[in-house]
């Protein structure tokens, strides 16, 4: 279901020809090339969720991780 979700949403992206331009400009731009955008579903096609579950154990160790408690500041708390 990813994968068509992210195929969907690049086809989405390029229905115009402003935002295929506008696309293809910044490909060009960052040096990959103004036809990038013709190879993007073949990659995420291409990727298996055992190489997904690789990287991921590789990146986000479960043992590293950050715990954020938001708490109201004391003194902007209403008084009764």
């Amino acid at each position: 279901r990813a994968t068509e979700r992210l195929v969907s949403l690049h086809r989405l992206s390029l229905q115009t020809p402003g935002d295929l331009s506008f696309q293809t400009a910044l490909d060009e731009l960052y040096g990959l090339g103004y036809g990038r955008y013709l190879e993007y579903e073949e990659k995420i096609r291409s990727v298996i969720p055992e190489e997904l579950n690789r990287l991921a154990s590789t990146y986000f160790d479960p043992e590293r991780k950050a715990i954020l408690i938001i708490l109201p500041n004391p003194s902007s708390e209403e008084t009764p």
